[in-house]
């Protein structure tokens, strides 16, 4: 919560704040795409939608949740569960504003930010869904 808010405001501001789908985030000045893993144990990276390319849809987004999965969590993959811990999400923010997750969570910057532990392959596979002109 923040200074001075009370409980419920705290949750409006919190629903506000989820943006349904891609074309949502794209239309919102200030959206922004989470990659998180191990179940939220992790947050991978986030960046403002902006900078995405124009051509990405939402399913090649999932996809790169899960590689970034396999990559990191692959413990979490298996036949029940081939998307393990993985999930992508849109949600309002601005550079500054932290992403509650598990070992240490994440922040928004004007650009992509990743989780210091992201392998190489990790952040060369996030790059290739921004737009050339970042």
């Amino acid at each position: 919560m923040r200074p001075g808010e009370t409980f419920e405001q705290m949750r409006e501001r919190i629903r506000k704040s989820i943006l349904r789908n891609l074309d949502e985030a794209r239309a919102a000045e200030d959206g922004v795409v989470v990659f998180e893993g191990d179940w939220g144990g992790t947050i991978y990276a986030t960046v403002p939608v902006k900078y995405l390319s124009e051509t990405i849809s939402h399913q090649e987004l999932s996809q790169l949740a899960v590689t970034l999965e396999k990559i990191h969590w692959d413990c979490n993959i298996d036949e029940d569960s081939p998307e393990g811990g993985s999930r992508m999400y849109y949600k309002r923010a601005v550079p500054g504003d932290g992403i509650l997750g598990g070992m240490g969570g994440g922040c928004v910057i004007d650009g992509l930010w990743t989780h210091p532990g992201l392998t190489n392959n990790g952040r060369r596979l996030l790059e290739s869904a921004l737009s050339e002109t970042t």
